[in-house]
């Protein structure tokens, strides 16, 4: 749950090593981010840490709309005994909502339909 007026959303996500690839973790960030999104109308951005060396979940936070920002930070792991270097990547809500306007809202001049 957010405090009122936050403007930047944390989500976390983890799925089991028996599941992995098999589309649950795309669909935990998107839900996530819907229900952010529709409730939230404070929250400008949704930021995800991902491990260094975890390509897989670095490509499906990509294919859900997230860009590597410049932050990163050690974060330390039990299950692998060290600490573990995170990349911060971010779903900037308003660009979201100025591609659907140009998308969406000047179908015209973008595609010569009105």
């Amino acid at each position: 749950i957010l405090e009122p007026n936050k403007q930047t959303a944390e989500i976390s996500y983890g799925v089991y090593s028996d599941f992995t690839g098999k589309g649950i973790g795309s669909r935990i960030v998107s839900y996530s981010k819907k229900i952010i999104i529709d409730q939230y109308s404070s929250v400008t951005k949704i930021i995800a840490w991902v491990a260094a060396g975890n390509i897989g979940s670095i490509h499906m936070l990509e294919k859900n709309g997230f860009i590597k920002s410049n932050n990163t930070k050690k974060a330390y792991f039990a299950r692998f005994g060290q600490d573990l270097e995170m990349i911060c990547y971010e779903f900037n809500i308003i660009w979201l909502a100025v591609w659907e306007i140009i998308a969406f809202g000047c179908g015209d001049i973008l595609t010569g339909y009105a």
